[in-house]
């Protein structure tokens, strides 16, 4: 069995920024409609994880890049612009993940009988919003990054359906 090289890394964390983020998004719509201070700390963790494991993401990349560029596997700019919006993504991932740390410490003492969460519901608020255009680039650089591998998004419609009519070549018995 081969070892991991950058690029099998770099696919491999480059998945958790999009699901951790839509989870964290997902906990924090519910905690607040549950209204649910513990919901709201999960999801701030959630939050600051996929911060984090964006970072370990990110930092793949460029060892990635080298490899299929010196390769002659894709376009040094499709690289270079999926690099570029990744920089973008990961300042505002790491925003998010910076609020919802700082929820998390500021708001350690909060519980359900505290009569001042104010606090601590404005970080939950703050990194939702914050959140959400953080999921909005990191889907950008996934398509942007799909495109340098995946050629198979660049067929249209039509393509695509007359493609799937075609049946695939039998296996000799």
């Amino acid at each position: 069995m081969e070892s991991i090289n950058a690029p099998h890394w770099h696919l491999l964390l480059n998945h958790a920024p999009i699901f951790g983020g839509l989870f964290s998004i997902g906990l924090m719509l519910y905690a607040f409609i549950r209204k649910d201070i513990e919901l709201k700390r999960a999801a701030l963790w959630a939050n600051l994880v996929t911060a984090i494991v964006s970072y370990f993401a990110d930092s793949t990349g460029g060892a990635a890049a080298r490899i299929v560029i010196n390769a002659g596997l894709v376009s040094r700019d499709l690289v270079r612009e999926h690099r570029w919006a990744a920089d973008v993504a990961l300042w505002v991932m790491m925003l998010a993940g910076f609020l919802a740390l700082l929820g998390l410490v500021l708001g350690r003492r909060v519980n359900r009988t505290s009569e001042s969460p104010k606090i601590f519901n404005g970080f939950v608020v703050a990194t939702f919003v914050v959140s959400l255009a953080a999921a909005g680039l990191m889907g950008w650089v996934s398509e942007l990054g799909g495109e340098i591998r995946h050629t198979e998004m660049h067929f249209s419609k039509a393509v695509t359906d007359s493609l799937l009519k075609v049946q695939p070549p039998q296996a000799p018995k």
